[in-house]
């Protein structure tokens, strides 16, 4: 338990009723799952061509991403069957005497995986068909029941390697190599091999990626290249948006989702034309959630799992239980609980960490990074009719944290909806391959602040920020066979509404009970809407892109999308100070002197008369009162946007490509919209309605290396090099800004007797105030990344390397220059035993806002293992940071270093 005041309670009692967004994510997941379980006659047969293993939900990762690269040569056909299924990742089932005495005339080049079965097949007289998103059935014409009927020993089973691993560094999956772009993923895999404290921890090995990781804030912020902040890189939940901003001091991203309920985490470092790029500036991050083939073992109908991992350094608890079913032949169910609970931490011993000059060493954890979250998905998956796939989710991610540091802390909790909608139409027909998505996310926190020990200027207050968006997409694919290539086009679009909204509430009563005035209480209602406004932003995009493969050494292709944005919103802004003075009526007393005296003293000058009343020439001045005016912020725009591609393959083993893509990136409404006053008094900030959005155009030279049978029989060698060059134009930061004031008051600022009882005037003062702002110019980043892994079964490393050459416009978070991870083992005992150890490197930050902590270059290791005594029952440890040092990770919370040595163990079961 976090040090102070348990203000959980308090908090709890001013929630508000949230918009119906409650309802509006049930409706919406109930329609979807009735249309799931019920459309569809009875009998309709499965899908001829399901989506894609290697094509992540929501994104275009390039336009070859439902193809796949086949090498076979002309063998018996139960070989080749054998060896589409390892590729194509799909499971196979047949009985065994179909292939006997036949044979395939081999496969060489990159198809579909319905081509590539139509070309192996071809001749033998056998048909197949999917029963599934990845099993398919292989018969003779007309007695597709048989298979479905025939004994099991007469049975032929070929199982695909679970797609979302392979022998790439990190279990990073062989498509990820096979793609002509930069692109990670974090597998299943790396997944499980290191429990982490927050989300934002599983970035640590992923080249050209940082995330802001505050200790305190359960949400992960993903800086890619330096972009970081204001939606700068697109953050999804299976293809829906993650928009939630809240101004303040640090970051302004929050994607809340947990780690249990991921599957894959998709990285893509640049813009494509296609879906997942409207709207951002330069690459997008894509949490894919598990599904039910992840639970249910192959040829089982249900399946269920449980994770339970606790440790020591205050990591309490994390715990998993999935449940899957297959209800029929046409639906499957998944649903997904998890909980987190971890404690204030304890830094490392060895070493020394400064801050503000002041060597630290906390002995007895770091206050307030304690945090406690829930996590629940229901997915269910079907097949609506011979050629329709549906899918319908609900994620929901609860979390109850402090942020903040010193003398004040607040008592944040965070609730995050996503549902989404998924249909795909895929006829055995080369023209149509539909995808549609359609999704809504709902992010609220409500936040308590209290007065704080250092006694703000303001009391106990009770604030909700939220954010609802809601979105979708629709695109298709149509193949042509040309004499000299295949051509592929990819057409559709995508948009997404953003509204935002904030409320407060003072807990503050004073003697009476009655609470603060109301001209104060709207004043500090504008200290929490005025950086974080309210309104809506709507963002649209067309895109195509054709994509021409010659053979299997060639491939080119080139897109265009037109992104246009709207925006309005409501700016509170200061318009002016009013000095309000009291004129009090005084009255002359007369002269004791006599009339005679009084003309010799004063000649010409008229006897004062006794007892003459008027207005004090020299009134009392009294407070001066800010004046506010609520201003419509309108801002619109459109931009056309290219992307190219060229990549060769002289060898098998080698695939150089080069892209070019450009990204366009609105304001966001925190950014035009942006008003009000700083938090207890202080900076005024100031809208600006003429922002022009931010705009990169980014060369990538790289290259794929894939080859197996290198040094030893079975082994992997798996690489991705890349090279990138970005030019940023019109880039958008908070700086200090002019702004004319106007002025209420007497002349001069102050009333004296000469210049009249009552002259007031109204003027205008020029003074400064914050706001956003265009920098003026071009900067440049450019930057090597690599990521390669040898896999030989018994022992495997691997690596991941950065190092960037940042711009210096960015004033507040610029990550390191240099990355460097490292990861190897072995694998003992038939693989059942499993020992490994990972090196992370980072060098110095170098942001321009210079953190309290200061933040060297460092060398952390970690070390895990895992025993699996069955296929159902596995152990896991891990030790992280294990030589205990105390450092600080780079775009780390200001006030707050990393973790010490923490060992955790995990226990895995199947049933």
């Amino acid at each position: 338990m976090c040090k102070g005041a348990d203000s959980g309670a308090l908090t709890q009692k001013f929630r508000w009723r949230r918009s119906p967004s409650g309802m509006t994510m049930g409706v919406l997941f109930l329609t979807v799952v009735l249309g799931v379980s019920f459309c569809g006659p009875a009998g309709a047969q499965p899908v001829v061509e399901p989506p894609e293993a290697s094509q992540q939900d929501g994104t275009q990762l390039g336009a070859n991403a439902k193809r796949v690269l086949f090498d076979i040569p002309p063998q018996p056909l139960g070989t080749s069957l054998t060896y589409f299924a390892d590729r194509a990742g799909v499971e196979l089932l047949f009985p065994s005497e179909l292939v006997v005495g036949k044979t395939s005339g081999g496969l060489s080049g990159s198809f579909t995986r319905e081509q590539a079965l139509n070309r192996l097949l071809g001749g033998t007289g056998l048909v197949y068909r999917f029963t599934s998103s990845h099993t398919v059935t292989i018969s003779k014409p007309g007695h597709e029941s048989s298979v479905e009927g025939a004994e099991s020993l007469d049975m032929i089973v070929v199982v695909a390697p679970d797609t979302s691993s392979g022998p790439g560094y990190m279990g990073t999956p062989d498509w990820v190599y096979e793609e002509p772009a930069a692109v990670s993923v974090i597998s299943s895999e790396a997944l499980e091999r290191m429990p982490v404290r927050n989300t934002a921890d599983l970035f640590e090995g992923v080249s050209g990626v940082h995330t802001a990781n505050n200790p305190q804030n359960p949400a992960v912020n993903v800086s890619m290249r330096g972009l970081i902040d204001h939606n700068r890189v697109a953050s999804m939940i299976d293809g829906a948006r993650q928009n939630f901003q809240r101004e303040a001091h640090g970051t302004t991203d929050y994607v809340f989702v947990d780690p249990a309920m991921l599957r894959t985490v998709e990285i893509e470092k640049s813009n494509t034309s296609g879906v997942g790029s409207a709207g951002s500036l330069g690459g997008s991050v894509n949490f894919r959630t598990l599904g039910a083939d992840d639970i249910i073992a192959p040829g089982e109908t249900f399946g269920s799992e449980l994770n339970l991992t606790s440790g020591d350094n205050a990591y309490y608890f994390t715990g998993s239980g999935s449940v899957a079913a297959e209800l029929s032949d046409r639906v499957s169910v998944l649903a997904v609980l998890s909980s987190r609970k971890r404690g204030d931490y304890k830094i490392g011993e060895n070493g020394s960490i400064e801050r503000d000059n002041i060597t630290v060493n906390v002995a007895d954890g770091v206050d307030h990074t304690s945090l406690k979250s829930y996590s629940t998905l229901l997915k269910v998956e079907a097949k609506a009719a011979d050629h329709i796939d549906l899918e319908a989710s609900w994620l929901h991610f609860s979390s109850d944290f402090w942020y903040g540091n010193g003398y004040y802390i607040n008592n944040d909790k965070f609730d995050n909806d996503t549902v989404t909608g998924k249909i795909h139409w895929h006829p055995n027909d080369p023209m149509i391959n539909l995808k549609g998505t359609v999704w809504y996310n709902s992010t609220y926190g409500d936040q308590f602040r209290p007065q704080g020990q250092g006694g703000r200027s303001y009391g106990d207050y009770a604030v909700q920020y939220g954010m609802d968006s809601t979105g979708l997409s629709l695109d298709n694919t149509s193949e042509f066979e040309l004499p000299w290539a295949n051509l592929s086009l990819n057409y559709g679009f995508e948009g997404f509404v953003d509204e935002t909204d904030v409320t407060s509430q003072s807990l503050l009563k004073d003697a009476s009970g009655s609470g603060i005035p109301a001209d104060q209480q709207e004043l500090q209602n504008r200290w929490f809407s005025g950086y974080n406004p309210v309104g809506r932003r709507d963002v649209l995009s067309g895109f195509a892109s054709a994509n021409f493969a010659h053979e299997d050494w060639l491939t080119v292709s080139a897109g265009l999308r037109y992104d246009y944005y709207e925006l309005e919103g409501v700016a509170n802004i200061v318009t002016g100070t009013e000095s309000r003075y009291t004129v009090a009526e005084v009255c002359n007393p007369g002269t004791p002197l006599p009339p005679e005296i009084w003309a010799i003293i004063f000649p010409g000058v008229p006897y004062p008369a006794d007892d003459v009343c008027g207005p004090d020439p020299y009134p009392v001045t009294g407070p001066t009162y800010i004046q506010y005016e609520n201003v419509e912020v309108k801002s619109s725009g459109g931009r056309l946007l290219p992307t190219a591609m060229l990549s060769i393959k002289p060898f098998d083993w080698l695939q150089p490509f080069v892209k070019y893509s450009e990204g366009y990136r609105p304001p966001t409404l925190s950014e035009a919209v942006m008003g009000g006053t700083h938090v207890g008094g202080g900076a005024n900030f100031y809208p600006n309605p003429n922002l022009k959005p931010e705009h990169t155009r980014t060369w990538e030279i790289g290259a794929n290396i894939v080859t197996d049978d290198l040094w030893a029989s079975g082994d992997h060698l798996r690489f991705k090099g890349v090279f990138f060059d970005r030019t940023f134009k019109n880039r958008i930061i908070l700086a200090t800004i002019p702004v004319t004031h106007s002025y209420t008051g007497p002349v001069g600022g102050y009333q004296s007797p000469a210049s009249g009882i009552g002259d007031f005037v109204t003027g205008a003062i020029v003074t400064e105030g914050d706001g956003y702002t265009n920098v003026e110019g071009v900067s440049k980043t450019w930057g090597v990344e690599f990521e390669a892994g040898y896999d030989m079964g018994v022992a495997y490393i691997g690596g991941a390397y950065t190092h960037m050459e940042p711009d210096t416009l960015s004033v507040l978070v610029t990550p390191p220059k240099t990355k460097v991870s490292v990861d190897g083992g072995v694998r003992l005992f038939d693989k059942k035993l499993v020992i490994g150890g990972r090196l992370g490197y980072s060098s110095e930050d170098i942001r321009l806002y210079k953190a309290r902590y200061r933040q060297p270059a460092y060398t952390k290791y970690d070390l895990y293992g895992s025993y699996s005594f069955s296929e159902k029952a596995s152990l896991s440890f891990a030790v992280d940071n294990l030589t205990d040092i105390a450092y600080v990770p780079p775009l780390g919370g200001e006030l707050y270093p990393a973790p010490g040595r923490t060992v955790t163990a995990t226990l895995r079961l199947k049933f």
